[in-house]
This record gives C-alpha cells, sequence and structure tokens, in this order.
C-alpha cells in the first residue's frame, strides 16, 4: 500500500478521513505488539509500512481539521450573523463566535469578561440593583490567570459596587503548625494492669530475718521473721477542659481528631510527671522519686574537678544498688541537660568516654538504654537527677479508665456563647511493689 494523499482525500467528508485515521492507527498498533512492543523492531517489509503509515498520517490528521473546520462554518455562520446584528451593537458582550476550531462562540475567561455577562451586571444595568453577588469557578479562568480579586479557593465573589472592600477569602491549609512537647515516654517504661476500684490494695513482705542456719542435732532450729504490710494505693484523675466555639468544630472536621489526640498528649504529660515526681497529697500520685525506700547514690559535686565522670560513675553505683535486690534495671531516666553532661564527658586525651559522636546509635549509658524527660529534676544541690530502675518487675501502673473525651455546652455560658468545652480524663493508681527496684542518683553543689 502506498502512502495516503490530499488527492485521495479530496471527494471524503470528515467522517470518512476520520474511519481511515483510524484504520491507519490500528495497522500501526499491530505492528508494534508483532514487534515487541516497539517500532525500532521492525524489519524490511515492516519497516518500510511503518514509515508509509506514518506519513499517511500527517496528511490525515491535517485533512480531518481542516474539514471540520469546514463543515464548522454551518453553524458558526449563523451565530456570527445573530452577534453582528444583536451582540455587537452598542458594544455588546462577548466575542464573535469564530476562529480555529472554535463552532461556537467561546465564554470569555477573564474576570472582567465573566462578570460583564453575569446576572449580577445585568441586574445593575437594568434596574440600578446593587450588591448583587456573582460567582465564578477558578476553573473558569484563563489558566495561570491572576487577575485582580482573584482568590485562591473555590469560587471568586465581586459585590457590585459595595461599600465594603472585596472580602478577601483565606487559602486555609489543613494542617496545623504543632507546638512541640515533652513526649510521653515514663508511663509505658512500667507494667500496665487495670482496676474497677477507687483504692488498689496489695501486700508486701517484709524480712526481718531469714532464720536459716545450720543446726546440729537435738537443737532448737532457727525461726525466721516475716511480716506482711497491707498498702493502698489511690486512684487518682487527671483531667484537662478546653474550651472551643462550636463553629471551628463544624467549619474544621479535622480539628476534631487533632483535638483529640492533643488533650490526650496533655493528659499523658502530666501523668508521666506525676509518676515521676508526685508529692502523696491528694489529688496527687505518689511519684516513684518521692517513695520510701529506694536506694539513693552518695551525693557527687557538680562543681568538681570531673562533674560529667562522676555523674557517669554514680550512675553506675545506683545500677549495683538495683541489682544488690536481685532485679536487673532496664532504663535510666534523667533530664536532656543531664545527659549533655554525662555524653560529652572526655577523658585526658579529649576523647569522649561514651564514644564518638559519629559511633552514637541510640542513647545507652552501661549498657541500658537512657530516657530523656524534662519532668526530672535539674542539675541542682540536692536534687535527684538520675532515676535508675526495675521499672516492669518493680512497678506497675493500675489504670481504672483509659482516656475518657468529652463534649458538651453545659458548661458556664457557653450555650449562650455558642461555644463547646473538649474534657479529657484518666483516672489511675501507681503501685510499687519494690521500692529497692529504683536507685537515685542526687547532686551536690
Amino acid at each position: 500500500m502506498a502512502v495516503i494523499t490530499e488527492q485521495d482525500l479530496a471527494g471524503k467528508g470528515s467522517k470518512e478521513v476520520e474511519s481511515e485515521l483510524h484504520g491507519v492507527v490500528r495497522e500501526l498498533a499491530s505492528i508494534k505488539e508483532a514487534n515487541g512492543g516497539s517500532f525500532g523492531n521492525a524489519k524490511d517489509g515492516e519497516a518500510e509500512r511503518v514509515r508509509e503509515l506514518n506519513d499517511s498520517l500527517t496528511v490525515l490528521v491535517d485533512t480531518l481539521e481542516a474539514k471540520r473546520d469546514t463543515e464548522g462554518l454551518d453553524e458558526k455562520v449563523p451565530k456570527l450573523s445573530e452577534w453582528l446584528e444583536h451582540g455587537s451593537a452598542g458594544g455588546g458582550n462577548g466575542r464573535p463566535p469564530h476562529g480555529k476550531g472554535a463552532t461556537q462562540a467561546r465564554s470569555p475567561r477573564d474576570l472582567g469578561g465573566l462578570f460583564l455577562e453575569s446576572e449580577a451586571w445585568g441586574a445593575f444595568r437594568e434596574s440600578g440593583t446593587l450588591d448583587r453577588v456573582s460567582n465564578h469557578p477558578i476553573a473558569s479562568l484563563w489558566p495561570g490567570y491572576q487577575g485582580i480579586g482573584e482568590v485562591p479557593g473555590d469560587g471568586l465573589k465581586a459585590a457590585l459596587f459595595d461599600s465594603t472592600d472585596f472580602p478577601i477569602q483565606p487559602d486555609f491549609i489543613a494542617t496545623p503548625v504543632e507546638v512541640l512537647y515533652q513526649p510521653n515516654n515514663i508511663g509505658p517504661l512500667f507494667a500496665q494492669g487495670t482496676t474497677n476500684s477507687n483504692v488498689v490494695r496489695y501486700v508486701q513482705e517484709t524480712v526481718t530475718s531469714t532464720g536459716a542456719a545450720e543446726t546440729a542435732e537435738g537443737i532448737t532450729k532457727p525461726e525466721a521473721d516475716v511480716t506482711f504490710a497491707a498498702v493502698d494505693e489511690n486512684v487518682r484523675k487527671i483531667a484537662v477542659l478546653l474550651p472551643l466555639t462550636d463553629e471551628s468544630l463544624d467549619d474544621v472536621p479535622f480539628m476534631r481528631a487533632y483535638l483529640n489526640a492533643r488533650l490526650r498528649l496533655f493528659v499523658q504529660m502530666r501523668e508521666d510527671l506525676q509518676l515521676l515526681a508526685g508529692n502523696g497529697t491528694a489529688p496527687n500520685l505518689r511519684g516513684i522519686l518521692n517513695r520510701s525506700g529506694i536506694n539513693t547514690t552518695a551525693a557527687y559535686s557538680i562543681a568538681g574537678a570531673n562533674p560529667d565522670q562522676a555523674l557517669i560513675d554514680q550512675t553506675f553505683v545506683a545500677m549495683m544498688q538495683v541489682l544488690q535486690a536481685f532485679l536487673d534495671p532496664d532504663a535510666i531516666v534523667m533530664k536532656p541537660s543531664s545527659w549533655q553532661i554525662a555524653r560529652l564527658a572526655k577523658d585526658a586525651q579529649r576523647n569522649y568516654l561514651l564514644g564518638r559522636p559519629a559511633d552514637e546509635a541510640d542513647r545507652r549509658l552501661w549498657g541500658l538504654r537512657v530516657i530523656l524527660n524534662a519532668n526530672m529534676p535539674a542539675q541542682s544541690a540536692g536534687n535527684k537527677v538520675v532515676l535508675v530502675g526495675a521499672f516492669r518487675a518493680g512497678a506497675m501502673v493500675v489504670r481504672r479508665s483509659g482516656i475518657d473525651l468529652a463534649v458538651s455546652d453545659s458548661h458556664s455560658t457557653f450555650f449562650a456563647e455558642n461555644k463547646v468545652a473538649i474534657r479529657a480524663e484518666e483516672r489511675l493508681a501507681l503501685c510499687v511493689w519494690r521500692p529497692a527496684a529504683f536507685a537515685v542518683v542526687t547532686s551536690n553543689a
């Protein structure tokens, strides 16, 4: 078959030309498939046929476009005549229905043209009606148009001769920039339990003497001295209330999930503080640092010659105190500023005691993971600056509830003010089975 020419198509209509174009495309697709999906693999006669078909494509496409333009005059000429008779008189609206590829009048896509065709402008011209609003979707504007009054969003609004300024609509980015807080990392260290009571009672064993000893025949056997004491831990409540306007929830649905997550974090941050340093006076929990029976190392001097090395050494001493209670410590907790002292400790040759900066993959000291929490006391005289513990074996966080969330408008005058209050709360107790499972390092001036 030869290349299709303009003479071959001269007496045919656009439908016939389109049909031949489909035939050429189908034949090309068949050749491509037969040659592994690439025309470059075609050889000899097939390669020549690809060249003929490609040349035919050019002729067919140009001819089809020309014939469609010519046939479109049947519809275009009456519309053009109507525009000349009515639309152009007196500076009429719109553009003439003429141009390559146009079979009907094209509506203006600039903001001014759209407005002049709007009902708002027509109402003003006819009866002087003011304050009518014309809405125009962004998609109806020419691509890339940045006109006066263009506003990112769903649409453009222009009030006719309003006394106020054009109402600017903000482009809302639905991802808030969050304030960063201390992450919740103390509660998860402990074993977890549940209760349905307001008080958790457990029994602690006190052994004054094990009594066991080598005994000769006929001699009174030694007696062990073991006593038991009941310990009550009160379930305490941690709660937070956040007021919001109900419009903020309705207009930004994602805020619901966001606020739930933030309120949960706020409650858990307070939980961490209570588990570490609660003073035990109602409604506070009694935290680990304020428990009787925990081990305390000899204070080291933060004003001494090598306070960084002393901190590392005393942390090891605290670990040994936990091991002497026959428990394996599983974590070390300290403030970031205390970890900085330990991590920057150097020997006389200026080598870092805890390894080169490039070697640190995670925070570890004496083989234990180091948990950094801002609720730990800072380096100051008498403060308990490091906590070493067998957290899972020595204590348990017992929860009466998870974190409960509730929303209400009945707080104060919220109903009258269209406000709502979101409440988050939890109830829990801290049971310390073995106080000796924990040891603290104290600082000295």
